[in-house]
């Protein structure tokens, strides 16, 4: 039901209630755990990231931690149509970073943290004319892979990383695109060049909708 309203009429307002209210129910879920297993709530310790990505185009996200959320949207506004069943990919697109990584002093904000709402971001984003194609968000682990020095989009790492996931799903379907994405992020290649956690959740619009 949010989901449905935030699609229509929802505004910054009504996007950061309901990411408050998924930070919350993380919490909650940790500290079951915990509780589970009887270990410290810290031990836990964990960023987030939230968010949907409607059938118009239009993404409502939320934003905890390290980390970068990207989006993939039409470089011309004229061309976000498409040819029915065209690929995205195949379309010139735009890159855009949404979310950058938060923190003071090499201290990262968590979802077990004191006062960790304080920290939260939200916001929407994609129109008619611009919708958002794909999404992207990563953690610190291949974010350094993914931003250049001035912490812009790499459109030879995380571009190409979206088109051929999205070419590859369409292809094979998911379950082969998740296997080659996984195989990847754990290759010698990436492995060899950070020890942080290398997390990477894609999301795209079938051609059906786009």
């Amino acid at each position: 039901d949010n989901a449905s309203h935030l699609e229509e009429n929802g505004d910054e307002q009504e996007v950061s209630q309901v990411m408050m209210e998924a930070c919350w129910r993380g919490f909650v879920a940790i500290t079951h755990r915990a509780i589970q297993r009887d270990i410290a709530f810290s031990d836990l310790s964990t960023t987030l990231h939230a968010g949907f990505l409607s059938e118009k185009g239009r993404l409502a996200w939320g934003h905890l931690g390290d980390g970068v959320i990207f989006v993939q949207k039409p470089e011309n506004p004229e061309e976000a149509e498409g040819e029915k069943g065209e690929s995205a990919s195949s379309r010139p697109t735009a890159l855009e970073v949404v979310a950058d990584p938060q923190g003071v002093a090499h201290r990262t904000p968590a979802l077990t943290s004191k006062g960790a709402l304080h920290w939260l971001e939200t916001g929407i984003i994609g129109a008619e004319k611009k919708p958002v194609l794909s999404v992207a968000a990563v953690t610190d682990g291949i974010a350094q892979f993914a931003t250049d020095e001035e912490g812009a989009p790499r459109a030879d790492f995380i571009g190409k990383l979206l088109r051929v996931n999205s070419e590859l799903a369409l292809e094979a379907g998911e379950e082969t695109a998740s296997e080659k994405l996984v195989g990847f992020l754990e290759s010698k290649r990436i492995a060899e060049k950070t020890r942080d956690d290398r997390t990477l959740l894609t999301i795209s619009r079938t051609p059906e909708l786009i």
